[in-house]
């Protein structure tokens, strides 16, 4: 059980970074609310979507490369060794992010254009540039501090950066009147500190040396996650763009608070995946690798679909908390959202079989059929139902990529997957919140208690159901215990 104790420790670990920025989006949420319209919003979230792209292209996979060859270089430094892979990697992404800076600061008028239908939101893609460029600098030394399970480290990170976009997104925003500007420059700001805080320790005495054969293997193994990534973002944020086109920049604006909250999901599944990524390798030459996987998944499934059904129970309570009345309609969309999110975890799993033997050709197939589904979902669903089509057309691709990925992967490593178990904890999921949305409790305290006694039922009928075993429930309760005995973060 030894596997599934670090998975549980490192994603709690992980998980304090996201936790921390997920209450620093809660705390902004009223202020943006507050000091941007929906319009304003949706503008941001537009120039969020783009640096969402673009950031794939700054990357270019070399951060599932660096994290996947760790393994073979980790046992040497210097020539031919981890020392050398990470100074070539840091070197190209120097050069490349370079050239990709300058070229947007040069086309930013024409981009804001396209983008928003502005050229005057040039200065928005501007400091884009900036952010973008350090964030790439900092991929190399984030990604070992990650496949090293440094992960109090990474915590410690994950704080400073919290703490750093709070402080200056309520400045820039609240007493400096910047709005949509001051909250990317904020996150230019943190990205500069954060490549700084990494990158210079990491490479400090390290010889830079750049070996082309280090980087072809580099670029050789990640490419092929390129378009992989980007049909990712087609299916999770091509929404926002031909809602904008469809129906109006000020429903981006509402569609995109209410996806805010669902976001919590992908918080939690990116805090699983980080201390996923490292297990999965280790464990895989183990006997009993393919009951370990899906007993994972398993677990994963019940604990996504408690904090979905909490969030989607809350949501409409805590949106009236949060926001002014031009954004609550933005609560009917946390369901789908979480869900989405939920299902993308559930594909990462899947994605196992792939990554262990390094065969992952059907995965590009899996991502482009599910990036077409949605794309066909949004031009259908959006013009008669805004963004209700375009959160529900996100929630069927993410159901086909799954599907598909599964699939994909079984030809190479077949792992037995619970897929009957899951459904049943995915239709007890849907009844739970489809139930709750009958209510529509006049006050936020009605709100909480009846979202209160639907979470408990569906927390009582996993066992009742046979998904979940009491068994299951004390070996969870009893990995929680032994991570508070080896003493929190840091601990290996």
């Amino acid at each position: 059980m030894r596997p599934l104790r670090e998975l549980v420790r490192h994603t709690l670990i992980y998980g304090l970074g996201s936790v921390g920025a997920s209450l620093v989006g809660f705390v902004l949420i009223p202020v943006y609310t507050r000091y941007l319209d929906p319009e304003e919003y949706g503008i941001l979230a537009l120039f969020l979507l783009l640096q969402a792209i673009l950031s794939r292209f700054y990357d270019l996979g070399l951060t599932n490369s660096i994290g996947r060859f760790f393994f073979d270089y980790q046992e040497g430094s210097g020539p031919g060794g981890l020392d050398e892979m990470v100074s070539t990697a840091a070197l190209f992404l120097l050069v490349h992010g370079l050239v990709l800076s300058l070229l947007l600061l040069l086309l930013s008028p024409w981009i804001a254009d396209l983008l928003v239908g502005d050229p005057g939101s040039a200065p928005l893609a501007r400091v884009l540039a900036f952010t973008l460029f350090f964030e790439a600098l900092a991929i190399p030394a984030l990604t070992l501090i990650r496949m090293e399970e440094r992960s109090g480290l990474w915590v410690l990170i994950s704080l400073l950066r919290v703490a750093g976009s709070l402080l200056l997104n309520l400045y820039l925003v609240v007493f400096a009147g910047m709005g949509v500007l001051g909250i990317l420059l904020s996150s230019a700001l943190v990205s500069v500190a954060v490549c700084l805080l990494t990158s210079i320790p990491r490479l400090w005495g390290t010889p830079l040396t750049f070996n082309p054969e280090v980087l072809r293997g580099l670029l050789a193994f990640g490419l092929p996650f390129l378009p992989v990534l980007l049909g990712i973002l087609i299916i999770d944020l091509s929404d926002r763009y031909l809602l904008q086109w469809f129906r109006s920049t000020a429903e981006v604006g509402v569609y995109s608070v209410g996806y805010k909250f669902g976001q919590v999901v992908m918080l939690a599944v990116s805090a699983f995946s980080m201390g996923w990524a490292p297990l999965r390798y280790r464990i895989f030459e183990r006997p009993d690798a393919p009951f370990l996987y899906r007993r994972i998944c398993t677990l994963f499934s019940v604990a996504a679909a408690l904090l979905l059904v909490a969030l989607s129970v809350f949501g409409q309570e805590v949106v009236w908390l949060a926001t002014t009345p031009e954004y609550y309609a933005g609560a009917r969309v946390i369901p789908f959202a979480g869900a989405s999110y939920v299902l993308y975890g559930l594909h990462l799993i899947a994605t196992t079989g792939m990554g262990v033997t390094k065969k992952t050709r059907g995965l590009p197939t899996a991502v482009i059929l599910a990036a077409g589904v949605n794309l066909a979902g949004n031009f259908l669903l959006i013009p008669p139902y805004g963004m209700m089509g375009a959160a529900l057309s996100t929630v069927v691709a993410y159901g086909v990529l799954l599907a598909a990925t599964d699939r994909f992967s079984r030809r190479v490593y077949p792992i037995p997957f619970e897929w009957g178990r899951i459904t049943l904890i995915g239709v007890a999921a849907a009844a739970t919140i489809a139930l709750d949305t009958l209510f529509q409790p006049t006050t936020s305290l009605m709100g909480f208690m009846v979202g209160s006694g639907f979470l408990l039922l569906f927390a009582a009928s996993l066992p009742a159901l046979g998904v979940v075993s009491l068994g299951d429930l004390r070996a969870l309760g009893g990995w929680v215990v032994q991570l508070r005995s080896k003493g929190g973060p840091g601990t290996t």
